[in-house]
C-alpha cells in the first residue's frame, strides 16, 4: 500500500496536508472515517476511478481497504442505475 500520512497519500504533498489539517481543525471528519461510518450504516459500494488510477499509475493493492473495486465513469453510472450517487 502506498505510504500514508493519517489517511492522506504521500502524493498530496504539503499543500494537501495543509488543506486536510484545516478541515480537521474546523471539525470535519477524515474522508476514510466518513466512508467507514457509511459502510457501518448500510450497503455502500466504494469504487475507485479506473482512469484516475491509470493516470496516477496506481494498482488495486495501492488502494485503501475501504475501496471495493475499480470502475470507469460509464460503468459507474450504468451500475448506479436509479440509485443515489
Amino acid at each position: 500500500m502506498a505510504e500514508e500520512r493519517d489517511g492522506l497519500a504521500h502524493e498530496a504533498g504539503d499543500e494537501g496536508r495543509a488543506a486536510v489539517d484545516a478541515l480537521t481543525k474546523a471539525g470535519q471528519a477524515p474522508w476514510a472515517e466518513t466512508l467507514r461510518q457509511a459502510k457501518e450504516l448500510g450497503e455502500v459500494d466504494i469504487q475507485a476511478c479506473s482512469l484516475s488510477m491509470a493516470r496516477l499509475k496506481l494498482e488495486e493493492e495501492d488502494l485503501d481497504p475501504l475501496v471495493d473495486g475499480t470502475e470507469g465513469v460509464t460503468a459507474f453510472y450504468l451500475n448506479a442505475g436509479d440509485g443515489q450517487i
